[in-house]
């Protein structure tokens, strides 16, 4: 918040906003839980770090989509050093979610019924580790289709609760 004041209320607590749905949100939710984001992808005064944004997405068995809607001259001479599209990718990435970028071609009204399609046509997976949770943490997993031609859209990792 303080940073927040010195910059005369402007910025974006992308990270924190991110954190904050989820544990608060999200989390509670049963079934499955998506959460669109709708920004330009950059961060200005998060306390948070985008490593714990992606960490409380994966808490809360959230995916994050992300749609990148961004104005490049909005930064005036900073101009493009403020590139979100690779925070976001690696946000909705890392979660098992999908990343989009608002253009001419594509417009957000596009984006919105591809991400509708995409969301209609998910298969769920789950399955019982036979390694016992002794501390609660993040495991890896890797989730690979014999068939080729088949794209498998997963988390790289999960949080196990002891």
């Amino acid at each position: 918040m303080r940073q927040l004041q010195m910059q005369n209320g402007g910025g974006t607590l992308l990270y924190d906003a991110v954190v904050r749905a989820c544990d608060e949100v999200m989390r509670k939710r049963t079934g499955r839980k998506a959460l669109i984001v709708l920004t330009d992808g950059v961060d200005f005064g998060s306390s948070g770090t985008l490593q714990d944004a992606v960490e409380a997405a994966e808490r809360a068995e959230t995916l994050v989509y992300s749609i990148l809607y961004a104005d490049p001259g909005a930064y005036g001479i900073l101009g493009g050093g403020h590139d979100g599209s690779r925070v976001l990718q690696r946000m909705s990435n890392d979660t098992g979610g999908s990343f989009f970028e608002v253009s001419k071609k594509q417009p957000v009204d596009r984006m919105f019924e591809i991400l509708q399609e995409e969301l209609r046509n998910q298969y769920s997976l789950g399955y019982v580790s036979d390694k016992p949770v002794t501390l609660s943490g993040f495991r890896t997993i890797q989730l690979t289709a014999k068939q080729k031609g088949l794209i498998v859209q997963a988390r790289h990792q999960y949080w196990a609760q002891r």
